[in-house]
């Protein structure tokens, strides 16, 4: 971990007190009161980054001073999520060279600093992300290690906790892991080290969101955010193949975007917030299911469009460059 925050260093002093953006910006207006709670952005991480700043500035004399110390917890739980797998990979006895190498990777790679110095969801969500991973894939291999169903169910939480879609994920692999192993001889094993700690961790999700919403009010969020990289996608599908598409398709994607040549215009490789914002805020359940018929088809046709958006959007986490 030392080595790690001493790697990220440059990026977060030349960022002090740290780097914001419009996410960022919108969530604090919320904690300061400027515009109301929402759950465009989850809450847990509204809450505790706006309660860092507000400290800062009612306890400390500085908000600036409360921003960085938001910046320096979160670059500490990176650093905990990273160094952790380096952990499990001596654990496993996984040739210290290759540890090394990751260590390396961690530190040299720019992405890793600059997500340590930016003040976004991204960054904590990740961080529980890579915790939840390494710790399914230890006790799946019954690793003998006590506290460990502990921090599977803490980084579940958060998972859920640091994007709205994070749900979904944990969900996902709760229904795969219920449908696959049942009938596995260990089944017994497998459910008091990671089923139970999934279901619970779930449970602890919504009990966390409902008194969130009972103190706080927040305003509902839009279905959208759990959709851009599908409206990546279809931006990078009619930009590319836009002479192959159906009339039918048309009228669906008329009725969602609007203006289909305004998505060929917004359509912006690494940023899906052009294009999402242009989708229907208040689209129907079966809006979007046409929506999502319509992608499938379009996929299935041109395969290629919807991988080359994806990698547009994701090739900082395997391009150190």
């Amino acid at each position: 971990m030392c080595i790690l925050l001493l790697a990220w260093a440059p990026y977060i002093l030349a960022a002090f007190p740290g780097a914001l953006c419009i996410d960022s910006q919108t969530q604090l207006n919320q904690v300061f009161g400027y515009s109301p709670y929402s759950l465009h952005h989850p809450m847990l991480h509204t809450l505790l980054m706006g309660s860092c700043v507000k400290f800062g500035s009612s306890v400390l004399g500085s908000a600036n001073i409360g921003l960085f110390l938001y910046i320096f917890l979160q670059a500490l739980f990176l650093s905990f999520a990273l160094a952790f797998t380096i952990w499990a990979m001596c654990f496993k006895k996984v040739h210290r060279t290759w540890a090394y190498c990751v260590l390396v990777f961690y530190c040299v790679t720019p992405l890793f600093g600059y997500y340590a110095s930016l003040a976004i969801k991204d960054t904590p969500f990740i961080s529980a992300f890579v915790l939840f991973f390494t710790c399914f894939v230890l006790l799946w291999e019954g690793a003998p290690l006590k506290g460990l169903p502990l921090l599977f169910f803490l980084s579940s939480v958060l998972v859920c906790q640091f994007r709205n879609n994070g749900i979904y994920l944990i969900g996902f692999v709760l229904l795969l892991f219920t449908l696959l192993f049942t009938k596995h001889r260990l089944w017994h094993k497998y459910v008091k080290a990671l089923f139970a700690p999934l279901v619970l961790a779930i449970a602890v999700h919504l009990l966390i969101n409902t008194t969130i919403a009972f103190f706080f009010h927040p305003l509902e969020g839009y279905s959208r955010e759990m959709l851009s990289i599908f409206m990546q996608q279809t931006a990078r599908y009619v930009s590319t193949y836009g002479y192959d598409i159906t009339a039918e398709e048309l009228t669906v994607l008329e009725d969602i975007f609007g203006d289909v040549d305004a998505v060929v215009a917004n359509y912006n490789p690494h940023l899906s917030d052009p294009v999402k914002n242009m989708f229907k805020a208040d689209a129907s359940v079966s809006e979007i299911w046409n929506y999502l018929k319509v992608w499938f088809m379009q996929f299935w046709r041109h395969p290629d469009a919807d991988f080359e958006a994806f990698f547009h959007g994701a090739y900082g986490w395997f391009y150190p460059f």
